[in-house]
């Protein structure tokens, strides 16, 4: 299947996520996932079967939470995989809402309120078949004041994506950024048993002006992607170079002409 018609699969869920409305959401997700769609979400909510689980647990509640809510994908990449598996993968801008009713015991600002997220869709048969994905919970706990941690030291900021989504070319195979990326995945299997960073050879795949923060940055990126394609049967490294390109070209200095312009 082309690129373009994985993505127009999908598409008219991602039109209702753009101003979320429980009828319009419901008959576009069951539209687009399979009955038994295995939805892999992170903690609290764990693992779900199918549209309506998806939406009673998670976009549901949040809809409440934030009655104006809406979704909107910064960057959305699809391919099929070493293994023969079609995949589409978005990273999130933002959903985005007046938080006025508590979300999983969260505190509500009453204020506009982002929540970045990540969401890996597997299709098969012309559906939705797997989902995996994660939502920045704790970017919510930091915005109402819950953070039960010690401070960050940087600062986040909502980066909103044009609406029309039209700024990134992809074009070629893209060997040469998967095998860059590949590369700093397993340099990380080396932790926790080597904890040093220093062995870890971020100066082969990061910048040097990404150096300072390469500690605690690299570590949460490769994280990040990696986590969600933790499912039975499936290649946490491979699985993540559908989206992985068009972040980590932000910030390492690889040959990457054969997959972003």
């Amino acid at each position: 299947m082309s690129l373009d018609a994985l993505k127009m699969l999908i598409k008219p869920f991602q039109l209702a996520m753009m101003d979320v409305e429980e009828t319009a959401n419901r008959k576009a997700m069951r539209g687009v996932f399979a009955p038994d769609a295995a939805l892999h979400m992170c903690h609290p909510f764990g693992d779900l079967t199918g549209p309506d689980a998806l939406w009673n647990t998670c976009i549901g509640p949040l809809h409440a939470a934030m009655p104006d809510l809406e979704c909107r994908d910064m960057i959305m990449l699809a391919g099929t995989n070493p293994e023969g598996r079609d995949w589409i993968g978005s990273m999130g801008d933002n959903y985005m809402g007046t938080f006025v009713a508590p979300f999983m015991d969260i505190t509500p600002t009453g204020h506009l309120t982002h929540m970045r997220y990540h969401e890996f869709y597997q299709i098969e048969n012309g559906k939705i078949s797997s989902m995996q994905a994660i939502w920045d919970m704790p970017e919510l706990m930091m915005q109402s004041g819950a953070w039960p941690m010690a401070p960050q030291l940087g600062k986040f900021l909502c980066t909103p994506s044009p609406l029309s989504s039209d700024g990134l070319n992809v074009s070629g195979y893209g060997q040469a950024t998967m095998d860059h990326v590949i590369g700093m995945l397993t340099a990380l299997c080396k932790y926790p048993s080597d904890p040093n960073p220093c062995d870890h050879g971020a100066e082969k795949v990061l910048a040097p002006t990404f150096q300072r923060v390469r500690a605690c940055r690299y570590r949460y990126y490769a994280w990040h992607f990696r986590v969600p394609q933790l499912a039975p049967n499936s290649n946490p490294s491979r699985y993540a170079v559908l989206l992985l390109p068009a972040i980590i070209g932000l910030f390492i200095h690889a040959d990457l002409s054969d997959s972003i312009n």
